[in-house]
């Protein structure tokens, strides 16, 4: 081979491997955009979650006052209205940690808890909202059962609210229009 055409075959070879790494380079920076949009998104969508868990953890506290005596039943219905609602995006751990309150402070828990045991109770349910939060992972996975979840509602104000009755499954008392994400019954 003259050296004329190994020099063009050397200058053909080089121009492949010129295009190919631009190539390359455009495939990279076209995944790296993809990734960075991504792991953007993600964040948001944690942000949101995080925020979300906020508001409801923050009533949760709030109405749980209406557990208190005087008893409250506007304030128990609304932290029914928010158990409700934790449902979706809650944690399991949260879901177990309010279905043990509750069960505390019903009607039949009053006669075999003390108050030590509501305090504990409310306690536990507030430390696992505050890891929850820490925690700032999305829910991906449940292991909830149909018998974990209750829909319950407040009874009239008596001395205590009887939440939960034997069968743990009532009819939550809160109309369609006070729930954002419900359509309205026509």
């Amino acid at each position: 081979m003259d050296p004329i055409t190994a020099a063009a075959w050397i200058a053909a070879i080089g121009a492949v491997i010129a295009a190919l790494v631009a190539v390359g380079g455009v495939f990279l920076t076209i995944k790296a955009g993809f990734r960075t949009w991504n792991q953007t998104e993600r964040s948001k969508r944690i942000d949101e979650e995080v925020n979300w868990k906020k508001e409801r953890y923050a009533e949760l506290i709030k109405s749980s006052k209406g557990f208190s005596h005087p008893i409250d039943p506007k304030l128990i219905n609304e932290f029914l209205r928010q158990y409700n609602l934790c449902l979706m995006y809650c944690p399991d751990e949260i879901i177990h940690k309010i279905n043990r309150f509750l069960e505390v402070v019903s009607k039949e828990g009053g006669e075999r808890y003390s108050a030590e045991d509501r305090e504990m109770a409310f306690g536990l349910l507030a430390l696992e909202m505050r890891k929850d939060l820490l925690k700032r992972e999305l829910l991906s996975e449940t292991g909830l059962e149909p018998k974990d979840i209750r829909n319950v509602k407040a009874n009239e104000p008596q001395p205590a609210a009887n939440l939960l009755p034997p069968q743990h499954v009532t009819n939550l008392d809160i109309p369609a229009q006070n729930l954002s994400h419900e359509r309205k019954q026509t």
